[in-house]
């Protein structure tokens, strides 16, 4: 929701392509704005194939930046693309709009959230080998990883030694990252999981012991989706 009462809505498209990231603005009343990219909404393609928008962050600036993943062909790499307030890419973000980072195997992107600083979090998990792991990353407000964030701009967290499912990402007050999913368990399949970092990327030790903590309910599949700050 933009403070002039306007609504953004970002996801994808099926086009001749496959699918491409997608984000359109609608007036109040529900109607598109079609002042707004081409006729009220802008598709991105990004290598002819499957790309997925998944989360939506609007900067303080009115720019928009969009998360997913896209298949680069052999694989699926986190991915974002920045529109600038007409809804047109916006050239400045690694001077096409879009920035696609590759950290191990396929990485998807779930979760946006922009810091005060302008900084980007972006949360997902990746395929590191053997599992999936949550993947928290930090990039600069031009698009480049943030190499002060546990120097590299990247975070792999092992959880469970199985497959665990980044999906949601909060900011705290005191610049403490709290990012939320699922991890597996070998006797209930997967469990309801939290974990929080330090500013630097670090697990935050203060919290549950050991920086991350896991839930089951009633010995079947849980699985976290959400998260409010």
């Amino acid at each position: 929701l933009q403070p002039d009462g306007m609504l953004l809505a970002a996801g994808e498209v099926g086009t001749a392509n496959g699918q491409d990231f997608a984000l359109a603005r609608y007036n109040a009343d529900g109607s598109l704005d079609t002042s707004f990219g081409s006729g009220g909404w802008a598709v991105t393609d990004f290598f002819g194939d499957d790309d997925h928008g998944r989360a939506l962050a609007r900067q303080a600036d009115g720019k928009l930046l969009v998360a997913g993943y896209v298949n680069t062909g052999s694989e699926y790499d986190i991915a974002m693309a920045r529109y600038t307030v007409s809804g047109t890419l916006d050239t400045t973000f690694d001077s096409d709009g879009r920035v696609v980072t590759d950290i191990s195997g396929d990485d998807v992107a779930q979760a946006i959230i922009l810091q005060r600083n302008g900084q980007i979090l972006v949360a997902g998990w990746s395929f590191t080998g053997a599992n999936n792991d949550f993947v928290l990353l930090r990039y600069n407000a031009n698009g480049s990883l943030d190499t002060t964030f546990d120097g590299d701009g990247l975070v792999i967290t092992d959880i469970s030694g199985g497959d665990d499912h980044l999906t949601d990402i909060g900011l705290q007050l005191d610049g403490k990252v709290v990012v939320a999913g699922r991890v597996y368990n070998l006797t209930t399949g997967s469990d309801f999981a939290l974990a929080r970092y330090l500013p630097n990327g670090s697990l935050d030790t203060t919290f549950s012991g050991n920086g991350w903590l896991t839930f089951d309910f009633y010995g079947g599949d849980d699985h976290g989706q959400a998260l409010v700050m």
